[in-house]
């Protein structure tokens, strides 16, 4: 399996240098069909993306009940 990274290189070294497809298989060490593979997937839309960010010193609330209250004193 391929990461993102390996990806972003032959996508590189393809699409902007011009390089053959032969010549990436033998300077990374892949079969031709992973390079082809790699250049016909989707894998450049890797997106990370989060709802919100915390601020110092925040709670993070959600599935554990974060919102307790302390005890009320008595």
């Amino acid at each position: 399996m391929l990461v993102v990274g390996t990806i972003t290189k032959i996508h590189g070294l393809h699409l902007v240098q011009g390089m053959p497809l032969e010549a990436i298989c033998r300077e990374r060490g892949l079969s031709y069909m992973v390079v082809r593979k790699a250049l016909r997937s989707d894998a450049m839309d890797f997106r990370y993306a989060r709802n919100r960010h915390l601020r110092a010193g925040q709670r993070r609330t959600g599935r554990r009940g974060g919102n307790r209250r302390p005890p009320a004193a008595g």
